[in-house]
């Protein structure tokens, strides 16, 4: 709870920036548990990555209505900013919208992530799918 309302602090984007710029060399991913907390939230992912443009941010998210109203207000995202609409169920299509996406299959012939296959060892070793800003990518994921 206390990273959930820290989203609000006037500091959570200068506090955030420093940290990524600290701690990643790369790729970042947001969130590995949880989404989008409301618009705000996503205005504040975006400043970080225009503050960290030599770092390729990931964003999985099912919060469409959000995406969709942060794209009416302000246009298209960072270009080091990959926001991945996920299909809210197994088997599921998130919505072709012109942004990446993500879907979870428990067919081993449809899955295009190595990190979530049951001989992985749940790392990305080279991969770098998820943080592809390209609006055809999609990423299908083993359930696991």
């Amino acid at each position: 709870m206390r990273r959930y309302d820290a989203v609000e602090s006037e500091t959570w984007v200068d506090d955030m920036t420093t940290l990524v710029l600290a701690l990643v060399r790369a790729n970042f991913r947001w969130h590995d548990s949880g989404d989008i907390k409301n618009l705000k939230h996503l205005q504040n992912i975006v400043q970080v990555a225009l503050n960290t443009p030599h770092i390729k941010h990931w964003l999985p998210t099912r919060e469409y209505r959000v995406v969709a109203i942060y794209r009416q207000l302000y246009g298209e995202f960072p270009p080091n900013l990959a926001v991945r609409l996920s299909a809210h169920m197994v088997e599921g299509v998130a919505p072709s919208v012109g942004l990446p996406t993500s879907q979870v299959s428990e067919e081993l012939d449809k899955v295009t992530c190595p990190a979530t296959m049951p001989e992985s060892d749940h790392k990305c070793h080279d991969c770098r799918a998820c943080w592809n800003t390209s609006p055809d990518s999609n990423v299908v994921y083993y359930q696991h």
